[in-house]
């Protein structure tokens, strides 16, 4: 009985050993992948010790178990082999040496465009025309014909931010018996003169004399621009929707006082309108 208990302790110290560094594990997983395994694990050192028995089923084996290929192996060595020939690269496009776009075709400008001034009046600078050294005393429009330009220089009282001097204006013959014209003046803008007012259709009423303390007495006929004096206009509205069959144009808008008329000058047209 001793000898068989004394047995048993001895073989639980033996297993608990095992199990306490882990080699019951191992010991374990191998004989389970011997008892898995179809074939006898052959030893490193078997392998070693017999090379040319180890290199025999190698050797064994059948030709036909090479994947055939299409050419045969090139055998030449790698210094004997010829480099492939290089493509130079392209030398890059630098933004110098390439060749310009030529920009688009500015369109013509239309006709009424090119009528147009762009620099109101007549295409000169607010203050590059100077006042004529001869001017009639008074311009009748019934003697003038349509499309004839009538240039004004005008009086302008100075102010804060303008000294006084002269404005020019540009008056172009619509219609010479009711006295209507197209009138063209500087909006401001500096001495440049880069900006103007838009075109206006107006009614020339005659002349005017202002008195010190800012009345306005009217002198000479309808149509009529005198020299030394105020020229009176009124803007022509020809919107249907905004005359009045009872009324008069002269009462619809109001009346403009521009002045005093310091010189001038007819331009006469080059073509005779229809």
């Amino acid at each position: 009985m001793r000898t068989v208990l004394a047995k048993c302790c001895v073989l639980a110290l033996i297993a608990g050993g095992f199990a306490f560094t882990g080699d019951a594990g191992r010991v374990f997983a191998r004989g389970r992948r011997v008892l898995e395994s179809t074939t006898l694990p052959s030893h490193a050192a078997d392998s070693a010790a017999h090379p040319t028995a180890a290199a025999a089923p190698l050797s064994a084996a059948p030709p036909s178990a090479a994947p055939p290929s299409a050419t045969p192996p090139d055998h030449t060595p790698a210094s004997d082999a010829q480099p492939e020939p290089r493509v130079p690269a392209a030398d890059p496009v630098s933004s110098e040496s390439a060749t310009p776009v030529p920009p688009a075709t500015t369109p013509a400008p239309s006709t009424q465009r090119a009528l147009a001034p762009a620099d109101a009046p007549i295409g000169t600078p607010r203050a590059g025309m100077t006042l004529p050294t001869s001017s009639p005393e008074s311009i009748d429009l019934a003697t003038l014909s349509p499309g004839d330009r009538i240039v004004v220089w005008v009086g302008r009282r100075g102010s804060r931010k303008e000294t006084a001097g002269s404005m020019t204006i540009a008056l172009d013959v619509i219609d010479p018996k009711s006295a209507e014209v197209l009138e063209q003046r500087h909006a401001g803008g500096g001495e440049q003169g880069a900006s103007h007012a838009p075109l206006r259709r107006i009614r020339i009423l005659g002349s005017a004399t202002e008195s010190f303390l800012g009345g306005v007495t009217p002198t000479g006929p309808s149509g009529r621009i005198s020299r030394q004096q105020s020229l009176r206009i009124v803007t022509v509205d020809r919107a249907p929707a905004r005359q009045d069959a009872n009324a008069s144009q002269s009462e619809q808008a109001p009346v403009e006082t521009i002045g005093p008329v310091q010189a001038m000058a007819v331009v006469r047209a080059t073509t005779t309108a229809p």
